[in-house]
Parts: C-alpha cells; structure tokens; sequence
C-alpha cells in the first residue's frame, strides 16, 4: 500500500474511534448525570421518594445494618420530619405572602394616583408571569 493511503485509512481510524469513544463518553454522561432538558422538564414540585425507601437508603449507604424494629422507627421518624418541614415550608409562604401584601399596600400608599394605576398594572403583570411559572412546573431558578 502507498503511504498516502495508509496516512488517509490511519486518519479515517482516528477519526472513527474518536467519534465512537467521544460518543460512548457522551452517552455514559448523560445516563449518569441525566440531561439538561431533562432536568428541565421535571415539575418544580418533584415529590420526593417515600420515607421507607429514604430510610433503606440510609441504612445501606451508612451501613449501619438495622434491625426490622430500627427501620420501622427510622421511617416513622422521617415521616414525621417530613411532616413537620411541611408545616414550617406551608407557614412561611402564608407569612411571606402577608409581607408583600403589606409591603405593596404601603407602597400604594406612597404614590400619587397615576402612578398608583402604573403600579396596579405592574402588579398585575407580575402576578400572571407568576402564575404562568406555576402553571408550566417552573420556578423561575436554574434546575439543580
């Protein structure tokens, strides 16, 4: 064989198994790390995974080996955390949504009645961007 040619099939074979190695990388990534538009597309309000399932989690990551009594407790333990943190997160939007509700009436109150309009309509604006975000699963932040 010429040199040419063999130079021309060697730069094919590199090509070629760059493209395959390139493509096997890519893909392992992605199953492992989980695509972008994946990401993307999971309601913001992802429901996370059941406590008993969190509680095997632990108890084989820390391998702690728990008896059948330990992992029962552990599991009604986090259920209850859960419920707890449920309690904390539902209150606080109450209290923050009062907060703004107060923070924009006293805003009104500082304006003239032209700009009071212009600050309803931003309001207005405001609220149904919102309530689109809420309606299409996002949240407006950058997936994690």
């Amino acid at each position: 064989m010429r040199t040419r040619t063999k130079a021309a099939l060697w730069l094919v074979l590199i090509f070629l198994a760059g493209a395959a190695l390139g493509g096997s990388a890519t893909f392992l990534t992605l199953r492992t790390v989980g695509a972008p538009q994946e990401e993307a597309s999971r309601p913001a309000e992802r429901q996370p995974p059941p406590p008993d399932r969190v509680a095997n989690r632990i108890n084989e990551r820390a391998q702690l080996e728990l008896s059948a009594s330990q992992l029962e407790r552990l599991t009604e333990i986090l259920t209850e955390s859960r419920e707890r943190v449920h309690d904390v997160t539902a209150e606080s939007g109450r209290r923050i949504e009062a907060i703004r509700e107060a923070t924009n009436e006293e805003i009104r109150l500082l304006l003239d009645e032209e700009q009071r309009v212009k600050f309803d309509r931003h309001l207005q604006e405001w609220l149904e961007r919102r309530a689109r975000r809420e309606a299409s699963g996002s949240n407006g932040r950058p997936p994690r």
